[in-house]
């Protein structure tokens, strides 16, 4: 695999996991916050 493909792979993944994990626990947040308790 070509260094350059390998790099640009890696930098994808980063990338699409930063965003899952902002996405999920942006809403995990807002749903606990808008849970009424009790």
């Amino acid at each position: 695999m070509p260094d350059r493909l390998l790099k640009w792979v890696d930098t994808l993944a980063t990338l699409t996991a930063t965003i899952f994990q902002r996405e999920f626990w942006g809403v995990r947040a807002s749903d606990v916050k808008n849970t009424p308790r009790g």
